[in-house]
């Protein structure tokens, strides 16, 4: 199941997608509550209660997994408030609230912050108190870091222009966590950028480089590499090839147009018309 909001407030719509568990949709006045048990992303059960009413601007969504059992863990997992006014941000304070995310295995919550009505930071603390990240428009390097406050994740791109971040982005971060060589995840619009990910001990054990929009080079995490010429996955062979290994009729027989241009590219010109039979 996927919620979308109809109104989002500064930036533009969200989309929240529900395996397992339950949502509280709560309405202004005296609008009913309705409650909806999620099971394997297809609503199970729908249930309309009466509540009593209110005038709170504010919308909560809670969702509780379930276990193996079927049973529903007691507790909120997340909670959503965002701010009540949908023209105008406020001019100080936080105006998007998460809590209940995770970045790897730690809980923490996910706030959006404006001064003088502007967005002006997002940032993500554990539930410890450390925080995992502060991002600012026009940084040009925004880093991860771990509960017990080691740099976890560091990517290096141009600065660009203030734009919104949100759940969206932090399966971004997850995901480059686990594995930025196979995830397939791009992390700026920009044409270039770089990625480091650390161990627990600060040593770096993965890192990734984009040039032109495509992956180049060696794409490291842990002990598994990945090769890419301009974007597109190669063995380590073919990577690691001379231009003297590469037979020029097989490399213009390549259907990928791009590893076409990579492979006559590192063949050369000269080596190409020397090896083919042109006829003037």
């Amino acid at each position: 199941m996927i919620l979308l909001t109809y109104k989002a407030g500064w930036g533009r719509n969200r989309r929240i997608e529900i395996k397992d568990g339950r949502v509280e949709v709560n309405r202004n006045g005296m609008a009913p509550e309705t409650t909806l048990s999620i099971k394997d992303g297809l609503i199970a059960e729908v249930r309309t209660v009466e509540y009593s009413s209110g005038n709170s601007s504010t919308r909560t969504v809670t969702a509780n997994t379930w276990n193996k059992s079927e049973r529903i863990k007691a507790g909120t997992v997340r909670s959503v408030k965002r701010y009540g006014s949908f023209s105008s941000l406020p001019s100080e304070g936080s105006f998007y609230e998460v809590t209940g995310l995770r970045i790897g295995k730690r809980k923490g919550t996910l706030r959006q912050i404006s001064r003088r009505a502007r967005f002006v930071r997002e940032e993500f603390v554990y539930d410890n108190g450390r925080e995992a990240y502060v991002w600012t428009p026009y940084r040009k390097t925004f880093q991860v870091y771990r509960p017990n406050g080691k740099l976890w994740m560091e990517v290096t791109a141009k600065a660009r222009r203030p734009y919104k971040r949100t759940e969206d982005f932090m399966r971004k971060v997850q995901a480059a966590l686990n594995d930025i060589a196979g995830s397939g995840e791009r992390w700026s619009s920009e044409p270039d950028y770089e990625i480091r990910l650390y161990n627990r001990y600060g040593k770096e054990h993965g890192y990734g480089k984009v040039e032109n929009n495509q992956r180049v080079g060696v794409w490291r995490h842990g002990e598994t590499n990945h090769y890419f010429m301009m974007g597109v996955s190669v063995s380590k062979e073919l990577y690691y090839a001379g231009p003297d290994e590469l037979d020029p009729r097989v490399a213009l027989k390549t259907e990928n147009a791009q590893l076409r241009a990579a492979l006559m590219k590192k063949i050369g010109p000269e080596r190409l018309l020397k090896k083919l039979p042109f006829v003037c």
